[in-house]
């Protein structure tokens, strides 16, 4: 069977229209017209803009990178003049500035700037977390407008990392913790902080100077965590967008002036191991876990087919990289085998003992997350037949950080879905399977397996397509041998919109984990243009 890629997969999507103003009339934000507004709803606040504290999110409506991103999930000059240029070795890898960005205050983006961003990063005083992400740079140089990236061995996947937004040298080498870039954004991007009110509110103003020259020009979003609440602001019709659950979403697809838009997204859904417990130590047991689970049920019933089953972190619509064949089968008589063959026995109320103690575990999701909290629910019946009690417990963010090596955890992946690397060496890499509190989400479940480790460093630094495409298809052929968690579901972001009518430019993208009303309909507001 010919495997979906992701521009197939866009291809398969229906053509949705777009959506209106909240009650201006639409107009460039240079020609008098009043302003146009949308007024949205995000479910989680940001703790930071600066582009050195996340890849993505709402950050990026304010700092430009050199490249960005397509819909069809590859990326395109911004700040830069053409895509870079990697040499033979693919070890050095050149970009030039463009002479003519300014930044919202109208000074010019610099190759010192570029520079001054990227060093920062890998500065252990600024305290970047995507400093991991950029292990293999070694160092940052320029010559005028000229930057060269040098790295200690080859990776093919290098542009993609080049969407980090650049903000002036002068602020951008701060500590994150007392950077002004965390509540006065200062970079090259389609709009400008107005005004924020932490816990409330955030209004974001078009950008002058930006080259997109937006008509969407001012853009209101309010801070509300739950989900229900947000539910019913878009019913009352205080708001013209949102993202919601799919059991939420799913009550506008018949709601006048109402649509629903769903994006294709790498991130998936898994139930994390707790390290702390040696019954997880051995992987009949994770195997086990992984075959009790009826994922098709869980797309069914949870997320109303807006998603696929998952059995490995990697997902169909990365292209040939995904490898088919590697799944588990819902098989809860094998899986009660392997449950025996580890010597956990059935005993008082069904649930399997080992030397007195009781297979089970607790998980934990984000309280307020209706969807993670529906997957925890199903995940303990489906354990539940084969003899593994789960407890489901809502818990608040600051505290899963601290218990994810004694409990699991509904885990969200596919912060960096663009290159096969990035997307899953901070799961999977035994370099990081000591638990560090400062970067609790990485391997989660302190995952160590040569053979996997092997297959990331030999698809990372191989030069040539067909090298690094069969080294992710074998890396998931071990993984399903030695799974390092219960992934469940692959989602596609469902969003709803209101009044679909007047612009041109909406456009489906794939989505990294990270989502939001700076992705959904809303990922490239900027270009929008009222219809003719």
């Amino acid at each position: 069977m010919r495997r979906r890629t992701f521009t197939a997969a866009v291809a398969a999507l229906p053509v949705l229209p777009t959506l209106v103003g909240c009650r201006s009339a639409p107009g460039p934000a240079d020609d008098g017209a009043m302003p146009t507004t949308i007024r949205l709803v995000d479910g989680i606040e940001p703790d930071s803009l600066s582009p050195l504290a996340a890849m993505y999110g709402l950050s990026t409506k304010f700092h430009d990178g050199l490249l960005r991103l397509t819909g069809a999930g590859g990326v395109e000059p911004e700040l830069a003049t053409a895509l870079p240029t990697r040499d033979e070795s693919g070890t050095s890898w050149t970009v030039t500035v463009a002479a003519d960005r300014p930044y919202a205050d109208g000074t010019v983006v610099t190759a010192e700037d570029v520079a001054a961003t990227y060093r920062a990063i890998l500065d252990p005083a600024v305290g970047s977390p995507l400093a991991t992400q950029f292990a293999m740079l070694r160092e940052v140089v320029t010559d005028g407008e000229q930057v060269e990236f040098r790295l200690a061995e080859p990776y093919a996947g290098f542009d993609r990392l080049l969407t980090v937004g650049i903000a002036p040298a002068a602020v951008v080498g701060e500590p994150l913790e007392t950077s002004p870039l965390t509540r006065s954004p200062m970079g090259a991007g389609p709009y400008q902080l107005e005004q924020w009110r932490p816990g409330e509110s955030m209004v974001l103003t078009a950008n002058p100077h930006h080259p997109a020259k937006p008509y969407v020009d001012r853009i209101v979003i309010s801070f509300v965590a739950d989900q229900n609440a947000i539910l019913q602001r878009a019913a009352a019709g205080s708001i013209d967008g949102a993202q919601l659950a799919p059991v939420l979403a799913r009550t506008f697809e018949r709601r006048e002036g109402w649509q629903v838009w769903a994006n294709p997204s790498a991130d998936f859904r898994a139930i994390t191991f707790p390290r702390n417990d040696p019954a997880y130590a051995d992987p009949r047991v994770r195997r086990a876990l992984n075959l009790g689970v009826d994922r098709q049920r869980m797309v069914d019933g949870i997320l109303f087919g807006h998603g696929s089953p998952a059995h490995t972190p990697f997902s169909a619509d990365q292209g040939d990289v995904f490898d088919a064949g590697s799944v588990f089968d819902h098989d809860p008589d094998q899986a009660g085998r392997l449950l025996t063959e580890a010597g956990w026995i059935p005993a008082g109320e069904g649930i399997r003992r080992k030397g007195g103690v009781e297979l089970g575990l607790t998980v934990m999701y984000f309280a307020n997350d209706v969807l993670r909290r529906d997957l925890a629910v199903a995940f303990a019946a489906d354990l539940a037949d084969i003899g593994v009690r789960v407890d489901v417990e809502a818990v608040t963010r600051s505290a899963v950080k601290q218990r994810i090596p004694d409990d699991g955890l509904v885990f969200g992946g596919g912060d960096m879905p663009y290159h096969p690397d990035q997307h899953v060496s901070a799961l999977l890499d035994g370099r990081y399977a000591t638990f560090d509190p400062g970067a609790p989400y990485r391997n989660p479940s302190g995952y160590a397996n040569a053979e996997v480790d092997e297959l990331l460093r030999e698809g990372r630094t191989a030069t040539d397509a067909d090298s690094r495409t069969g080294a992710y298809r074998r890396l998931q052929q071990v993984y399903v041998t030695d799974p390092a968690m219960v992934t469940l579901v692959t989602l596609r972001h469902t969003y709803v919109i209101r009044d679909a009518e007047a612009w041109n430019g909406l456009e489906p993208v794939l989505e990294p984990h990270e989502h939001g009303v700076a992705w959904g309909p809303w990922w490239n507001v900027e270009r929008w243009r009222p219809k003719p």
